[in-house]
């Protein structure tokens, strides 16, 4: 597991987190490319989200929201007993 990797899981392991958005983690200096090898492992999951004003298309606005799976956080405890 890269440093990266684990960096991203444990932000989305963090204590209270409801998943985070791809806005918030892209900041964070994580990539697609990260995003898609974490979520084709099994490490994370995600959910579209819609926000704005419903009933008026053009103030809606759907992101994707980060969310770590059981294998996600087997996988970082298990790198941390390394």
């Amino acid at each position: 597991m890269t440093n990266e990797h684990r960096r991203l899981l444990t932000m989305l392991n963090g204590d209270g987190v409801d998943g985070i958005n791809e806005a918030m983690l892209e900041r964070h200096g994580f990539t697609s490319l990260l995003f898609d090898f974490v979520l084709g492992i099994g490490h994370a999951r995600f959910e579209p989200r819609r926000y704005g004003a419903r009933g008026n298309a053009g103030f809606d606005l759907t992101v994707r929201r980060f969310y770590i799976t059981a294998a996600g956080k087997a996988a970082l405890n298990n790198g941390a007993n390394k």
